[in-house]
Order: C-alpha cells, then structure tokens, then sequence
C-alpha cells in the first residue's frame, strides 16, 4: 500500500521556519525609496495617493504650471494676504515631501520636458478629464511607448469610459453620484453633504492601493522577463458607491433601500448622540460638546444604568424590546444626565465600564489627545509662507523600519524646477533661462503677475 509518514513526529516538517531577517544594508531607509513618481494631480485625491507614496519615501515629482496652478492652493487661504497661493492648509497638507516644479503643457517645450521626466518615472498620477492627457500628446498609448515600465494611474470623476465620463466632477459630485449622502440625515428630511472633501480621500486610498498593487505586479512580470506597465482607469464615483456597503448589498439582496434614519439603529438602543455640558467660559469660541453611546446588549445597557446611577431604569427598559419602543423617552433621561457631563471624561468613565462610547471631537481636541500625541500623528512642520503648522502623519508604523517621512515641507510653486530638470534631463542653463523667459516654467502664478 501506499506509505505515509508522520510528519508530525518531524516538527521541523511541519513547523514554519522564520525566514532570516535582512541585512540592514540591503534595506532601504523608507520602504518605496527609489520609486520615482510624476504627480499631474491636482485638489485632494489624486496628492493624496501620492501623499501616501511620498511619506513612504518615493520621490514625487509634482507638476504644475504658471498658468494653471493646483486650484487647492486657493483652499482655505486669504486672497489678499502676501504670497496667498503657499499658505493653504488643505493644499500644504497633502503635497508634503514632493518635489515642486512648473511645465507648461500645452506647449511642445513643457510637453517634451514631461516626457523625458517619464522616459525613467515608475508611476504617473493623473486627475484630469479622460480628453485631457491625449491633448497634450501624453495618451497612455505614447507614454507606453515611450517606457513600457511606467504605470499610469488616471482617476477622473466617472473613470475613462462610459456615458458619465466627460461630465464635470468635484469632491461631492463623486460623493453624491456614489450614494453616500442618501444614508446621511434624517427621516423624511433632505440628504446632507459630509461638509467634508467628499469621495476624496477614499479614491485617494484607493489610488495608492491601486498602485501599490500595480508595482506588484510589475515586479512579478519582471522577474518572467516582460514588460511590467499598464494603465490603471479609477472612477472616483465608483470608490465612493463601493463605500455604501451594506446599504448597497442590502438592497441587492432584498430591494429595501434603508434610507436616512439619523442615529437609529435596528438593533442597539440606547444609539445615539447626547449633549454634553459646555466648554469652558473662558473660551473665546466654544465648540458644541458631544458624546455618542451605543448599548449594543442588554448588559450593557445595565452598566450605563449603573453608571447613570438609576437602577430604576432597568425596570423599565431592561430588555432590547423595550427600549426599542421607547427611544425617545429613553434618549431624553439620557440627555439630562449628559448635559451635567464633561464629554471626554464622561467617555473614559463608560469605557471603564465596558459601554462604548465616544466623545465627539474637534480639532483642538484632537490636536491636545494625550493617546494621538503619544502614537505621534501630528507633527509640526514650518513652511517659508505658511509658518508653523501642525499636520496629521499616516495613521500606520512599522515595528522594525523608520516611521513616514514627514522631513520635507510642501513645495512652493516651481520651488525644485531647476534642479529636477538639471538632475534628470540634459537641459542646460540656458535652455532653463529660455525655458522661465518664455513661461514654460516659473515660480509666480501669471495670474498674480498680471493684477
């Protein structure tokens, strides 16, 4: 018959082996170090997928124009102040540790500038509209050509194909078109916005996600001796509606559309969101203080009863079933209670007894959580015309590698030109002098300029 032997009488069968830990000078000092990417990106989704990549030590290459600008320089900023176009807290939050240079692409010198920067680029990122790239001869087709290594990551609103595709798209385009404001709000009341970036960020996730993967790929191509490069077409509605989740499956599954419900929640009660008792006096612009709670069994409904210090309330709202029908009665006696409270001591006492809880913060509570400063995710970061700022970091950290690269300050407009175009083109200085005298580059909006 057939033999079968006992692996397990040979533990160093069957045991997993640690595989030997690298020679620290074969590691490099950031994880994506060497990777060399061209950001044509502009707002927030596209910088923040190369956000992402430059924390992790990629060398990003932004690109804009004297005659066209990041538009998220304006964000946030005083038209009238000096220099306006460098203090945007949105625009220097996610274009830290890039390069910054100006080309203007409309024009055969900016265009063929571009392309000898992408004849050795890994990654190119792009936010334009589909008809966009291939106005300025930099199909994916040429670029290809050109370097068949490069991935390309164009990220329009509706992707590159379809009926939706040439149709304007801004952060809460893409958020509506996805479905995520029809579950925000209220019953019977209108949708609401996020009064946030939209789809945003998350198609910014995705996009380094995206090509994070791509790399992969490239590298197990590689190794089959082909051509790694390829085209990556992310719609950013389609990462927002793939977001929906439940709500989305929910109706595949039984075509009932939940809807908006505020706070509600079929199957927790107590769910919901309670006032808390002011800021102080003192404080020349209080923020409204909150806390959410939410008994997810019957036990611990019992501890916040507890904590409340009314034990009668379980004989009226001991089981789910009565608390159910009861919401309102129910969130009005926690309301009272609440509003005596402070909000994040009040979130560390539930906690303590096993409620979940969570004190709704702001900015300023954020920036002053002894437990974020002690994980270090803001930072402090001085800008020549922004000053001195505090900026969130990635939420993650290696154990046994240096932590995101936060070193670098945003760019200035066209800040590294002249030495990007020296260190990775044969442009001489004067083709550079010839380049800025014609505009093709430049470190002044035209726009300033000519007011």
């Amino acid at each position: 018959g057939e033999h079968t032997e006992d692996i397990t009488a040979q533990p160093e069968l069957w045991e997993a082996t640690p595989p030997a830990a690298p020679d620290a000078a074969d590691m490099p000092a950031r994880p994506l170090e060497n990777l060399r990417v061209i950001d044509l990106s502009m707002f927030m989704s596209g910088p923040m997928t190369t956000l992402i990549l430059a924390d992790a030590g990629a060398d990003v290459i932004k690109v804009e124009s004297v005659q066209r600008m990041d538009g998220w320089r304006a964000g946030g900023s005083n038209p009238a102040a000096d220099y306006w176009w460098e203090r945007s807290p949105h625009f220097n939050w996610v274009n830290r540790n890039k390069q910054g240079i100006t080309l203007n692409l409309t024009g055969p010198r900016g265009a063929a500038a571009l392309r000898r920067l992408i004849a050795d680029a890994d990654v190119l990122v792009e936010n334009y509209t589909p008809r966009v790239m291939g106005n300025f001869g930099l199909s994916f087709e040429a670029l290809h050509a050109l370097n068949p290594e490069l991935i390309m990551l164009s990220m329009p609103g509706f992707g590159l194909t379809g009926s939706w595709s040439h149709y304007t798209a801004f952060a809460n385009t893409t958020e509506q078109m996805g479905g995520l404001p029809h579950l925000t709000g209220y019953e019977g009341d209108q949708p609401i916005f996020g009064n946030g970036t939209g789809g945003d960020p998350l198609a910014g996730a995705m996009g380094a996600l995206a090509l994070l993967s791509a790399l992969e790929r490239r590298r197990r191509l590689n190794q089959q001796g082909q051509a790694g490069g390829c085209h990556l077409d992310l719609s950013q509605t389609e990462t927002a509606a793939a977001f929906t989740g439940e709500a989305l499956t929910q109706f595949s599954l039984t075509q009932e559309d939940p809807g908006r419900r505020g706070n509600y929640h079929p199957a927790f009660a107590p769910h919901n969101t309670y006032q808390c008792q002011d800021a102080d006096e003192d404080d020349a612009n209080p923020p409204d203080r909150w806390i959410a709670i939410a008994c997810e069994t019957d036990s611990q409904f019992e501890a916040l009863a507890n904590v409340m210090g009314q034990s009668e309330l379980l004989k009226q709202y001991a089981a789910f079933a009565q608390r159910n029908v009861a919401r309102e009665q129910l969130d009005e006696i926690i309301t009272a209670w609440t509003r005596e409270q402070d909000s994040i001591q009040l979130m560390n006492n539930l906690q303590a007894a096993g409620i979940p809880s969570a004190a709704v913060y702001h900015g300023r509570d954020l920036l002053a959580d002894p437990h974020l400063a002690a994980r270090q995710l803001f930072f402090r970061q001085t800008h020549e015309h922004a000053g001195t700022k505090q900026y969130p970091q990635q939420p993650y950290q290696f154990s046994n590698w240096q932590a995101p690269n936060v070193d670098q300050p945003t760019p200035t407009l066209g800040q590294h030109t002249k030495q990007v175009l020296q260190r990775l083109t044969s442009l001489t200085d004067e083709e550079l002098a010839e380049l800025q005298a014609a505009d093709v580059t430049g470190t002044i909006p035209l726009a300033v300029r000519s007011d």
